[in-house]
């Protein structure tokens, strides 16, 4: 996987082009990741959104669970978890 910071896109967009048909890229701003550019096509685009956003769903579910484990929610009764 690639990194390249913001302003690079910005400054030399076929640079990301061209290192996206090797790999998928990962923009930065501040040194932080805050976009992935990947390669898809028109057949694939709705495949890979509902891939993208099942991983999320997943993602938010685990951090809901971890949560619920360091408050310890976890342990709670059906009768108690109903009751909030």
């Amino acid at each position: 996987m690639k990194f390249i910071a913001a302003r690079e896109l910005r400054i030399r967009p076929g640079r990301v082009w061209k290192q996206l048909a090797q790999d998928d890229v990962v923009v930065t701003s501040k040194g932080r990741p805050i976009a992935l550019i990947t390669k898809i096509t028109a057949e694939t685009l709705e495949r890979d959104l509902a891939q993208i956003r099942k991983a999320r769903a997943l993602g938010a579910l685990e951090e809901n669970q971890r949560e619920a484990v360091r408050s310890g929610r976890d342990r709670l009764s059906d009768k108690d978890a109903r009751a909030r």
